[in-house]
């Protein structure tokens, strides 16, 4: 597992150091990891970028205390290295997106869900055309991957997010009401109701949800045969 980013352009580097303790530090090194993956992504071998992304989701996972902006921030990172990177990956690659969030959600460990429903929200936010970060590319390469995330990735996400709640629910019958919110409860929640928000492109046949239809309409392609140049996003 990688401890450091090397900038092969710059001589600076960016690093999470174990024994780092200052959350700003943590932040901007997150913020300055997605700055650099958008700017000299091709620069980077495959091999590297995974082990980043390894290294952030552990780094998050082995530290409980680690406070909620710093993770999403890291989580941002990860969900960017992924989007960034979709043409380059091989299916199993994309495939593990789900797989990492899957085994966080069946850890033992009361961290490992919580990690798991945000890193969910961070793809979700990134896949979708709400919040997705501008990473240079053109509406088509934008469009790719957010149908490919309605067809391999929401309803998985929805159906586990659906679990935790019953899970956590069912678990907390006889608490006080005005006992705290417990993380995965609030993340879950939010999750959810991102997942239920979500824009379905127009150009879908197929229900990507339970209960939820594509427009199907006859003009299905006709985004992709505009004549309208692309714009970068």
């Amino acid at each position: 597992m990688c401890g450091h980013f090397r900038l092969k352009n710059d001589p600076t580097h960016v690093y999470f150091a174990d024994n780092t303790d200052g959350p700003m530090v943590q932040f901007q090194a997150a913020a300055a990891i997605c700055e650099i993956i958008l700017r000299e992504f091709s620069a980077y071998q495959t091999l590297d970028l995974v082990s980043l992304k390894n290294f952030m989701l552990n780094y998050c996972l082995h530290r409980p205390n680690l406070p909620k902006y710093v993770r999403d921030q890291l989580v941002l990172a990860v969900a960017t290295i992924m989007k960034r990177g979709f043409m380059e990956w091989t299916e199993t690659e994309r495939e593990n997106m789900f797989t990492n969030i899957k085994e966080l959600w069946d850890m033992n460990d009361e961290q490992a869900p919580v990690l798991a429903s945000a890193l969910s929200n961070a793809y979700v936010d990134q896949f979708s055309d709400m919040k997705a970060r501008a990473v240079g590319l053109n509406w088509e390469f934008h469009h790719k991957c957010k149908v490919w995330f309605e067809h391999h990735m929401l309803q998985r996400l929805f159906q586990h997010s659906l679990q935790t709640l019953h899970r956590q629910c069912h678990g907390r019958e006889n608490v006080a009401i005005a006992s705290p919110t417990p993380d995965i409860l609030f993340e879950t929640v939010t999750l959810v109701e991102k997942i239920l928000h979500w824009e379905f492109d127009e150009t879908s046949d197929h229900a990507a949800l339970p209960g939820t239809s594509g427009s199907g309409s006859q003009n299905n392609n006709s985004d992709l045969d505009s004549d309208e140049p692309d714009t970068r996003l």
